[in-house]
């Protein structure tokens, strides 16, 4: 009423014909205001959607493609200094350019030679040069070559003595005739370099295959300590000691075999890196036994410290003395008191793990005598099953994607045995 009267003052005050439409209850009016303003929030909430999923659609069919090739490609051309970083566009311009480097330098390797062998492509790195994979013209097979470089700072008659060094060293350790040695075929040298021509093993290193399966089984444990003990016997028989048994020089080839690398030249690398009078300490610390680290005698038993720290990383996924620094895990190997593999969660006999820690005890009289002994224990372990030793060879993925949080293997694990 209250309404209609003001309508009428001002009707009277303007006179202007005003006439009425509709009258309703507020009720209706409130209610048709709720109305408008629902139907506005479903309308902007429809929108917000068609917008995400424009938006995810646009990410799944352009954006991921492009991540996912610039990925596929910096990791073919991570050798060639890609480096990822910006958006998606910049880092797949930057890996064309880096494959495009890469190509034309292998373009340029495949028409390289170090003496009578064709060099393909570069597959490592080793403590005193390059790692070449290359091809045989003579006999026609593929080899590695390892090269070697010489201190130029020594004297001709100082270089003469190591190259025949080195033609010793490398004509002892081909006589080395051993399935789990990997063999070697032939050295050439220069004056201030050589190269090592030796078996292309076809597969990984141990440790790739542990950062694909993070830990290993007991079984599989003990077939491959098994097999590097049968190498070290056959070493040490003949004089040599290896004095770097760590899972990097350690390979699984796709056919089952698995075989120790660079026998022979540890010894040559320690005795190139040694000044006159002042020896150096030679390995990787963390796997170095305490008598190594003192600079004391190394022998056989330094060797049998290294093979039980490589089967304790292989069965807990962790080294037993690994420190932030060099100085701290050069004390933990001086303590010598390491975490029992188990109470790492390693699915493991308490026989097996006896039998690991002995062979690292801190104390060399109290470590597994020899690598025969070791090589007997270990077989007794593996003879409990009739499963043939199989690695499943991982494909080589960007280190970033071979970060597994179990302990089985990833799902495109793959061999042929």
């Amino acid at each position: 009423k209250g309404a209609l009267a003001a309508y009428d003052k001002v009707r009277v005050a303007e006179g202007v014909e005003w006439f009425v439409l509709s009258r309703q209850p507020d009720a209706v009016a409130f209610a048709s205001t709720r109305k408008l303003k629902r139907d506005a929030m479903i309308g902007l909430a429809m929108a917000v959607l068609l917008v995400a999923g424009l938006s995810g659609l646009a990410y799944t069919s352009i954006v991921r493609p492009i991540r996912e090739l610039a990925d596929a490609q910096g990791a073919l051309a991570g050798a060639h200094g890609f480096q990822a970083s910006g958006d998606e566009i910049d880092r797949l311009k930057a890996s064309f350019k880096a494959l495009r480097q890469g190509f034309a330098e292998r373009e340029a390797l495949t028409d390289t030679f170090l003496g009578r062998y064709q060099v393909h492509e570069v597959v490592g790195s080793g403590a005193m040069g390059l790692v070449f994979r290359g091809w045989d013209p003579r006999l026609e097979r593929p080899v590695a070559l390892k090269t070697l470089r010489l201190d130029r700072t020594l004297t001709s008659d100082e270089r003469a003595k190591h190259t025949g060094q080195l033609l010793t060293e490398a004509m002892t350790v081909a006589g080395l005739n051993d399935p789990h040695i990997v063999s070697i075929y032939d050295l050439e040298h220069s004056e201030d370099d050589a190269f090592i021509s030796m078996e292309l093993v076809d597969g990984v290193s141990l440790l790739e295959y542990l950062k694909q399966r993070r830990r290993l089984s007991q079984d599989e444990t003990a077939r491959i300590g098994a097999a590097i003990a049968k190498a070290l016997v056959t070493a040490h028989r003949a004089g040599f000691v290896h004095q770097d048994i760590k899972p990097g020089n350690v390979l699984l080839s796709k056919d089952g075999q698995i075989k120790v690398a660079d026998f022979g030249i540890s010894s040559l690398i320690s005795s190139l890196a040694t000044e006159a009078g002042e020896p150096q300490i030679f390995g990787t610390p963390g796997y170095m036994a305490p008598e190594a680290l003192r600079g004391d005698l190394f022998d056989g038993r330094c060797d049998i410290f290294a093979l039980g720290v490589t089967l304790y990383e292989c069965v807990s996924g962790r080294r037993p003395y690994w420190g932030r620094n060099l100085k701290e895990t050069m004390a933990l190997t001086f303590e010598g008191n390491p975490v029992p593999p188990r109470e790492h969660g390693a699915a493991i006999d308490e026989g097996f793990e006896s039998l690991i820690l002995e062979l690292f005890h801190i104390d060399p009289d109290q470590r597994t005598p020899d690598a025969a002994t070791a090589a007997a224990r270990l077989e007794r372990f593996v003879l409990r099953t009739d499963e043939l030793w199989c690695p499943r060879i991982v494909k080589r993925r960007p280190e970033r994607e071979i970060q597994p949080k179990g302990g089985e293997p990833p799902a495109n694990s793959q061999g042929n045995c």
